[in-house]
């Protein structure tokens, strides 16, 4: 019986801890070192992430497959041309955040509805925020 209320008390301990383990964020300094470590492969940022950014931050959620990404780049007049962005007027913001991220979006900044994402500009980032469906 001692055994059986252990055991219990271990599986919810564990299960307990389980949803802190949902959202993932990680933080490249290049693009080539996000490619190298099979970001882009698992689908987490997008194949067309220039070869010129930089500070990458990817944040996701397991669980509900919503993401937001952010990284300076040069190209980010080429990057709204090609993913067919447009200006929106919208207030919709990601809700996948961290301190960094948050900083980028309280910037001066322009909201743009693309194909796939929503995007924030700022004069010297973009934040990206998707749901995988």
């Amino acid at each position: 019986m001692r055994n059986r209320r252990h055991a219990a008390l271990l599986a919810l301990l564990l299960g307990a801890g389980c949803g802190s383990i949902e959202v993932v964020q990680t933080e490249y300094a290049t693009a080539e070192e996000a490619k190298a470590d099979g970001a882009i492969a698992r689908g987490w940022l997008p194949v067309w992430l220039p070869e010129d950014a930089k500070n990458i931050i990817e944040i996701h959620d397991v669980d509900t497959n919503e993401s937001t990404f952010s990284f300076s780049t040069r190209q980010s007049d080429q990057i709204l041309r090609d993913a067919v962005c447009d200006p929106i007027e919208s207030k919709q913001g990601p809700r996948l955040l961290n301190a960094a991220i948050r900083e980028q979006l309280s910037a001066p900044g322009k909201r743009y509805g693309c194909k796939d994402y929503m995007l924030w500009r700022t004069e010297t980032s973009l934040v990206f925020w998707r749901r995988h469906d």
